[in-house]
This record gives C-alpha cells, sequence and structure tokens, in this order.
C-alpha cells in the first residue's frame, strides 16, 4: 500500500520525540518514537488485511437502461458497490465512462462507503456525440485504511459495452429508377431449379407457370412466351464491400452518401446473420483496404462486421498538387475500357499520319485512364476479393457514382468466374444541398445516372440499385413530371 500524507505527518512527530531524546539526553523519550512506529506498522497490518477483504468482497455492478441508442442521446447508469463484509476501511469507488461520453460531472458518478458499510449507489447520466461500439473503463477503487495512512487505488469491476448508433437517414429509399423495392436479401443459389433469386435458364411457358417469371426480353426475341428459370435457396458465401473514400462524404451531417449506403449495409449484414451464410466485409478508403473481417459464420463475426458498420466515417479528400493532375482531363463519361485501351495504342502510336497526330493527346488521355483504373482502391480492392475466393461468391458492392468507368470495370471484375454482383449505388446529384437551385439541371444528371445504372443492371449476374434520400428523389421526379405537363 502507499502512505498518505498523515502517515508523513505521524512520522515526522516520530522524529521529533527521537531528537529530543538525544538533544536532551532523554532516553525516555524515545519511547515515544517506538510506540508511534509500533502504530504505524499496526495500521500497515490491518490495512493490508482489509484491502485484500476489500479486493475479495468487493461486487461492482453498471445497469444500463439501454445499452443500443442513438447518437446525441442520454443513456440512464446506476452504479451499484457492494461489501461481502464490513471494513474499517473507507471505500470509494468512482465510474469511468467511454472518454467520448459526456453530460455527468466526476462527483456524480463517485460513491463512497463509510467504514462498517457494505453498500451504497448512484445514478448518472451520460450523453453519448460520436457514433460507434464503446467500452466502459473498469472502476477506480480507492481504498483508504484505519487511521488515514495507508492508501491504495485498483482497478476493479466490469467493462459493460455502449453501441452508438449514427443518426439513421430518412426517408430511405432503396430502389430502380425512382420504384423502391421491398427485399433484396435472404435468396440463396443451388443447382436446383424453382422459384428463386438466381438466373438459371430460359424455356418455354407452360400452362401452369407464375405470369411473374416472364422473361419479356426472350419472349420478344423468340416470338413465343419463355419464362426465366431461377435456382433455389440455399447458403451462400457474402463479402461486403463498403466504399468510405472522400467522395462519399458530401450530404447534410446524418444524411451522407455513406450514411445511407451504410444503412442497407447494415440490413445485409444482418440478413447474411438470420440465414447463418458466412460473411466477409471489406472497406476501402482512398488508399487501399481499410477493413479485413475474415469469412465465418461465427456470432462474434457478425457483431465486429457490425461494430466496423458503425464505426465507419468519410475519409477527407487527399491533397492533390497542380503539377501532378494529367495534361488532359478524362471523365467518366469519355473514358474507355482498358482492354480497348491498349488496342489503340498499338495501332496508332507508331503511324505517322495525320488522323494519328490528332488523336495522341486522346491516347495520352486513355494510357492515364488505364494508369488510374491501376491505381484505383476500389478495383484494386475487387482484384484482392477475386484471387481469394473459391466457389460462387455474392458481393454486395456500396458505393456512389463518383468514377463510372472505373466502377463499370470492377462489377465486371466482381462477376467472372459466375460470382455475382448486388451494387448499391448512391447518386451524388440527390445528396449535393444545392442540387435543387437549377431543377432541370438536376434531373439531366439524375438521368445520366439512371442511364448508368440500367447499363450495370443489364451484365449477366449483377443487380444495381440506387439509395437515396425518397423525398428528394421524389420531388425531383414530381418536378420533372409538372414541367413535361406543363410544356404540353
Amino acid at each position: 500500500m502507499n502512505v498518505t500524507r498523515r502517515f508523513w505527518t505521524v512520522a515526522g512527530i516520530g522524529g521529533v520525540f527521537a531528537a529530543l531524546a538525544v538533544l536532551a539526553a532523554q532516553p525516555r523519550w524515545l519511547l515515544g518514537t517506538i510506540g508511534i512506529g509500533a502504530w504505524l506498522l499496526g495500521l500497515q497490518y490491518a490495512a493490508y488485511r482489509s484491502l485484500r477483504e476489500i479486493d475479495e468482497g468487493l461486487r461492482i455492478e453498471y445497469d444500463l437502461d439501454r445499452p443500443r441508442l442513438p447518437v446525441e442521446q442520454t443513456v440512464q447508469v446506476r452504479l451499484t458497490v457492494e461489501l461481502a463484509v464490513p471494513t474499517a476501511s473507507a471505500v470509494t469507488v468512482t465510474a469511468r465512462p467511454p472518454t467520448s461520453a459526456r453530460g455527468t460531472s466526476v462527483a456524480a458518478r463517485r460513491v463512497r462507503l463509510a467504514p462498517g458499510t457494505t453498500g451504497v449507489g448512484t445514478e448518472f447520466t451520460l450523453t453519448m456525440p460520436v457514433a460507434g461500439e464503446f467500452d466502459f473503463d473498469a472502476a477506480r477503487v480507492e481504498v483508504r485504511g484505519a487511521g488515514g495512512c495507508y492508501a491504495e487505488t485498483l482497478v476493479r469491476g466490469p467493462q459493460p459495452a455502449v453501441t452508438v448508433e449514427p443518426r439513421y437517414p430518412r426517408n430511405l429509399h432503396v430502389g430502380q429508377g425512382g420504384e423502391s423495392v421491398e427485399s433484396l436479401f435472404g435468396e440463396h443459389p443451388t443447382k436446383e431449379t424453382g422459384p428463386g433469386l438466381l438466373p438459371d435458364q430460359i424455356r418455354q411457358y407452360v400452362p401452369g407457370d407464375s405470369m411473374r417469371y416472364i422473361d419479356w426480353k426472350a419472349t420478344a426475341r423468340l416470338a413465343d412466351l419463355h419464362i426465366q428459370q431461377f435456382e433455389t435457396e440455399t447458403e451462400r458465401k457474402t463479402v461486403l464491400v463498403v466504399d468510405h473514400r472522400s467522395t462519399l462524404e458530401v450530404g447534410r451531417e446524418g444524411e451522407t452518401m455513406l450514411d445511407y449506403l451504410r444503412e442497407v449495409a447494415m440490413g445485409a449484414a444482418g440478413a447474411a446473420e438470420e440465414q447463418n451464410d458466412p460473411l466477409r466485409l471489406y472497406t476501402v478508403g482512398n488508399n487501399g483496404i481499410t477493413t479485413r473481417q475474415s469469412s465465418t459464420a461465427a456470432l462474434s463475426a457478425y457483431e465486429v462486421i457490425r461494430r466496423r458498420l458503425l464505426d465507419l466515417s468519410a475519409l477527407p479528400a487527399p491533397a492533390t498538387a497542380d503539377h501532378h493532375r494529367p495534361r488532359h482531363r478524362v471523365t467518366a463519361d469519355t473514358a474507355v475500357a482498358p482492354e480497348y485501351a491498349e488496342r489503340i495504342r498499338s495501332r496508332l502510336s507508331q503511324s505517322d499520319t495525320r488522323f494519328a497526330t490528332t488523336l495522341r493527346p486522346y491516347l495520352e488521355s486513355t494510357n492515364a485512364y488505364v494508369s488510374r483504373l491501376s491505381g484505383d482502391s476500389l478495383f484494386q480492392t475487387m482484384r484482392t476479393i477475386d484471387t481469394r475466393q473459391r466457389g460462387t461468391l455474392w458481393t454486395v458492392l456500396f458505393t456512389d457514382d463518383a468514377k463510372r468507368a472505373s466502377l463499370r470495370e470492377t462489377v465486371k471484375l466482381a462477376r467472372r468466374n459466375g460470382n455475382y454482383v448486388m451494387l448499391f449505388l448512391a447518386p451524388r446529384v440527390l445528396y449535393e444541398p444545392d442540387a435543387s437551385v437549377d431543377e432541370e439541371a438536376a434531373y439531366e444528371r439524375y438521368r445520366s445516372f439512371e442511364n448508368f445504372r440500367q447499363e450495370l443492371n443489364q451484365f449477366s449476374r449483377v443487380a444495381a440499385f440506387e439509395v437515396a434520400p425518397g423525398n428528394r428523389l421524389d420531388a425531383l421526379l414530381d418536378a420533372h413530371r409538372l414541367r413535361m405537363r406543363q410544356s404540353a
């Protein structure tokens, strides 16, 4: 145990007796020093014994009125401290909530057990301003022995967790072309055909087949009714790929693109847990993979994934110097696929014709695109997943439409080898605060996004969905319909 200021005061008095005995040549004064020393030793023994009893019989409990709460909400905490037997020592217990918590003083979360008492409790309130999973630190226990000459500080007790969930996005819309979809998760592919989600084959319609499975494209092409047969359901391997690069921070606080995409990702993770499906999580930052959670169906892994999604935030944009920018700007709409880039370059780079000379700046742009694609963190993440996967894989990808050309190639890569892709896209135009200033221009941007989404959705084994604030999407589409009626 540690000595207190009172110990040194008493010890100083003993020293005074010893000094007087020497100076006054009175040996009997030493009896005072000996008595004080013996008293201090007795207190030390008693303090050690009391400390051991306290350490063995101390019980600290927390009771949270809600261990899960939205950000900026409060949680009521009750702290209860009990001793198995009364003690001569004074015990002070101070709760230590997460460092991010606020709203209560140290005095409000501290309790004192006077000598001879066995139980005490207190209540205090915490406000949690940051989303994530947080643990209480073990309580600080201060023991002050009888006489006040010896003290010890321990760290004891449970460390309860509190989950602070981000603000739920309002008016969450998940759908295609402005139409919401009701169910996206839970279906599982097998080699058996029947009602399911995954296309297996097309066959001619026979009486009794459900009209909902008619393949209208095949019907129009073959001039006869055909239906799409689907694989039935079983366990599937699922990997969530969540983009949280700087482009995902667009939107109001609590209603950014990442906030909406994360909400859908939480739903996908929950569906995998309900089906006991093996699940992996990759989160992608500006410079590469930021989270890599191994595939498993263990309950602890689902919780780890959930915590990581709750903690996820958009990364700040990297600084880019002007002299590092390419000479020719390549946009998502003008860049071509990389398989064509090298072909063009090989054919025209050595030519001295006027046509080739005119195309050289565009070749530079194309080559820049190929180079940029190889450095795209989302594309590289998918390459990593592709090299690790065994068997059929469901990739559920969450991102925005900022880099369409590289995203197109990423989706192509993800669906290789018979794999399936569910793509959830946040259209940037529906999150920008000033997008409603020019409704006509905003609608044209949304139409461009929708054309891009449809393009991806037409890939085999790919389903592409939009994720957006439903109220803003409805307002944009309603304004367009009104303009069309007025111009008619």
